[in-house]
């Protein structure tokens, strides 16, 4: 499903069991800013894991959409990279596959949003691209953005 990572972000711990999940994330540009998902952790690009069945084109629009309410269409990829993290009291070993996206906002608001441990709703926020590599909670997240303002 995805080739062999070019680089690793963060630093596994030593002896902890790293779960493995393949996931599609988009870079939205519109004016200068970047549509990121805010949590109660922090902010990320939109998108999450591949499901059973789906390419990562498939996985991207579905996640886009139910995240933040718009319908994408992947643009250009970024090589498959790999985030070692401990999220939501979990060891997690993302593996991240970046897609350059362009979008129209078919719903106002995200068609199905994540939760944060108080009940309430993730939403989401357009970021100027300067502040959004600073705030963005994963490294990998950060490159990705970097990386499609070089190209």
């Amino acid at each position: 499903m995805s080739e062999q990572p070019l680089r690793n972000f963060g630093v596994p711990e030593p002896g902890m069991e790293y779960k493995g999940r393949v996931g599609s994330y988009g870079v939205l540009l519109k004016d200068s800013n970047v549509l990121l998902e805010k949590t109660y952790q922090g902010h990320f690009l939109p998108g999450g894991g591949v499901d059973d069945g789906e390419t990562l084109t498939e996985a991207l629009e579905r996640e886009f959409l139910e995240e933040t309410g718009y319908l994408v269409q992947s643009v250009k990829a970024l090589p498959t990279v790999v985030q070692y993290i401990y999220l939501r009291q979990k060891h997690k070993q993302k593996i991240c596959n970046y897609f350059l996206v362009e979008g129209t906002q078919a719903y106002p608001e995200p068609v199905k949003p994540d939760c944060n441990p108080d009940g309430s709703k993730h939403t989401v926020e357009w970021v100027p691209i300067e502040e959004a590599i600073k705030t963005l909670l994963l490294e990998s997240d950060r490159w990705a953005v970097e990386e499609f303002m070089t190209k």
